[in-house]
C-alpha cells in the first residue's frame, strides 16, 4: 500500500536511491535508464530507511530480504 503525489501517472516507478530513507517516484525519459524525478511516496513499511541494513559506518548499506532489485539510474 502507498501513496504519492497527484502527479503521478502510469508507468511512473517507486525506487528507494541507495541508502535513502524515503521512497521516491520516478518517471523514465525518452533516453532508457533515465528518470525525472516525480516526488516523494508512502511505502508502508519502507519510509523509515527499514529497507537499508548497516552494519558499519565505512560499508556501503544492503536492502534487507524481500525481492529487491538493484538498478543504475541517472537522474535529469
Amino acid at each position: 500500500m502507498g501513496i504519492s503525489s497527484a502527479s503521478t501517472a502510469p508507468g511512473d516507478r517507486v525506487y528507494i536511491l541507495l541508502g535513502g530513507d524515503v521512497p521516491f517516484m520516478l518517471r523514465e525519459t525518452a533516453v532508457k535508464s533515465k528518470f525525472t524525478p516525480v516526488g516523494e511516496a508512502y511505502v508502508h513499511g519502507v519510509i523509515d530507511g527499514e529497507l537499508w541494513e548497516r552494519t558499519g559506518d565505512d560499508e556501503q548499506p544492503r536492502p534487507v530480504g524481500g525481492n529487491f532489485m538493484i538498478e543504475d539510474v541517472l537522474l535529469v
